[in-house]
């Protein structure tokens, strides 16, 4: 590409001229005409007189990991920005993470003093949440990880007027497939439910 050989021209001086060894990120293209991301590790090789004769390069392609990086970025963003309560629990019930809309609605509850994520990561399910609704959890969890297989729901909490509807979403180790927890994502459907309810009821006079 242009200004390619002048970019390396200048990132190989230190090499040659000063003898130290570098690492750079390059957009390199392969002889197929793919743009890949690599990175370099470079070493410069000397005579017994201590002048750099050549330099050995190792390569890396770190475009699936760049990409994969930026995948993720997208999801966190997307997570937070979301209008619905999604967490992580490991397989021992406990916090992964969780975002803002789920804390706020900790908060909102009582359930915890502040809407920060430190005061959920780490802390088990079951320690902030009670009764029944962590019982059903803790069920689901260990449920939905031992099958690998996701899990929707409508749930009526019993301590509180309100519904939602969770998705339970198993994740695992991609390369050695161990179950590392559960994705929740739990949208409010109260107003929808009690909307039903009072069709319900009018349908019945």
């Amino acid at each position: 590409p242009p200004g390619e050989s002048e970019t390396l021209e200048a990132l190989s001086r230190p090499l040659l001229t000063d003898g130290v060894a570098t690492e750079q990120v390059l957009e390199n293209v392969t002889k197929a005409g793919k743009r890949v991301a690599c990175h370099w590790y470079n070493t410069p090789l000397q005579n017994n007189d201590g002048e750099v004769t050549e330099v050995m390069s190792m390569i890396l392609d770190i475009t699936a990991s760049r990409d994969r990086k930026a995948t993720l970025q997208e999801y966190a963003t997307a997570v937070e920005a979301s209008d619905d309560s999604i967490y992580m629990l490991d397989t021992d019930g406990r916090y992964v993470f969780a975002n803002s809309e789920h804390l706020s609605r900790l908060a909102a509850d009582k359930k915890i003093s502040r809407a920060d994520e430190a005061e959920v990561a780490g802390r088990k399910y079951a320690a902030i949440h009670t009764g029944p609704n962590a019982e059903r959890l803790t069920e689901i969890l260990q449920t939905v990880s031992e099958s690998g297989e996701p899990k929707t729901e409508e749930y009526e909490f019993q301590t509180e007027d309100r519904w939602s509807y969770r998705t339970y979403s198993p994740v695992s180790d991609p390369e050695t497939g161990e179950a590392l927890g559960v994705v929740v994502i739990s949208k409010d459907i109260t107003q929808r439910k009690r909307m039903e309810e009072r069709e319900s009821f009018l349908s019945s006079l």
